[in-house]
């Protein structure tokens, strides 16, 4: 299809389109998202086409069904798709015919006319995503003309697009790449997302990887290449094409390089490589501060209301040197957290403060290199203030990191 002309016929003249300039007309006069269009198109016929829009079926000459509308499953589903297109329905009237271009029989009528029909039957009728077209949970029914639309949960189940169960999930990846490749996946997009009573708070894919030697994160991008070194350069070991697939974190956020943070994770098929960090997400929610011992863990630029409340801390309170702070005061590492109600006194390790003054800043992150290079001694507190990336020791990698979240460009999670 792409940079393919074709002859079609539009409001009564012969013309010549390309199939872009064809989607483009479909998508102004439905109101559908061109990308959209050619998702679903691709999603049905593929990309190089199929016996559905060739022109050339037996018995079916000169007619397209690029949506596969009326191809129902069972005995010459294709046949089926192409009376329609020829037809339209037994009892359709003639003017519905005319707004829906049939016959389809040539490729503008199949698309443009399509469309309008996915628009009316489904994207106007409230099932307007890819999952609602195959889930019919909206329970909308569209009336005769000039009468109201009324939603009624009895109505749901009753009206999906297809059959094919993965047929959401296929369109969405498509979709998905076509934004990417774009350049348009950071424009704003609008998200309809059905909320069931009763529903776990997550449902993420099983994995046979076992948390030995470090913590279980998500994939939260498609086609994220893993690769031998922690660089753009280094060789492609695997590439993972699912999201929320479970890897293996052996070392978070070990090095800095090539405009990326990177992680050292471990597959389920047990290579070892290094992702890019920002395509992984942990499998449970980032907590801001843990109790470790006698060691209260937390991340950078909380205050001590915010800390103990994470920890269900109720009766507390927190001293700088012996001195109380306020609730809302940021809180350092060394700073000592009283527990009033069950008589426990903790340590607070902020990671990145190594030099205790509850801020990250560049001196924390000389101090970190000079007791790497053994020129700084520091205290038990500081170093695991020091170790951000939780590899168990100080390194430069930790004051790469100090330094880049000093200026915005990462974060420090526990």
């Amino acid at each position: 299809m792409e940079n393919k002309k074709v002859k079609v016929t539009v409001n009564g003249k012969e013309r010549e389109m390309s199939y872009e300039e064809i989607i483009l007309e479909a998508a102004k006069q439905s109101g559908m998202s061109p990308y959209s269009i050619a998702t679903k198109i691709i999603q049905e016929v593929g990309s190089k086409g199929s016996d559905s829009v060739s022109g050339k079926y037996p018995g079916y000459e000169g007619y397209y069904n690029f949506y596969n509308y009326a191809a129902s499953d069972g005995g010459s589903p294709i046949a089926k798709g192409l009376e329609y297109a020829k037809n339209g329905k037994a009892d359709m009237t003639v003017e519905k015919k005319n707004e829906l271009l049939i016959p389809w029989n040539d490729q503008y009528k199949a698309i443009v006319g399509g469309a309008k029909l996915l628009a009316n039957s489904y994207t106007n009728a409230g099932q307007n995503t890819a999952y609602f077209y195959k889930w019919d949970v909206v329970g909308v029914t569209i009336l005769k003309s000039g009468q109201s639309q009324s939603i009624s949960s009895s109505k749901c189940f009753r009206h999906q697009y297809m059959t094919n169960i993965q047929d959401p999930t296929s369109q969405t990846s498509k979709l998905y790449n076509t934004y990417v490749n774009a350049n348009i996946i950071n424009e704003k997009l609008n998200f309809v997302i059905p909320i069931y009573n009763n529903m776990p708070k997550t449902n993420k894919l099983p994995s046979d990887i076992k948390e030995e030697s470090g913590k279980m994160y998500y994939m939260i991008g498609i086609g994220v290449r893993v690769r031998s070194t922690p660089s753009t350069n280094g060789n492609v070991l695997a590439t993972m094409n699912t999201l929320d697939e479970k890897v293996m974190v052996l070392q978070r956020k070990c090095t800095y390089a090539d405009g990326y943070d990177w992680d050292k994770v471990k597959l389920s098929s047990g290579v070892e490589g290094y992702i890019a960090s920002k395509y992984l997400a942990p499998c449970e929610d980032e907590k801001i501060a843990k109790i470790e011992g006698t060691n209260i863990k937390a991340i950078p630029n909380i205050d001590a209301k915010t800390m103990a409340n994470e920890l269900g801390i109720t009766s507390y309170e927190v001293t700088k040197n012996g001195k109380k702070i306020a609730n809302t005061e940021k809180v350092g590492t060394g700073y000592k957290l009283k527990d009033t109600k069950n008589n426990k006194e903790y340590t607070l390790v902020v990671l990145g403060d190594v030099n205790g003054d509850g801020k990250v800043t560049p001196a924390d992150s000389t101090i970190a290199l000079r007791t790497y290079v053994g020129l700084s001694k520091i205290t038990d507190a500081e170093k695991l203030a020091g170790d951000v990336n939780g590899d168990g020791k100080i390194t430069p990698a930790d004051s790469t990191i100090i330094l880049r979240t000093y200026v915005g460009l990462t974060n420090i999670n526990l």
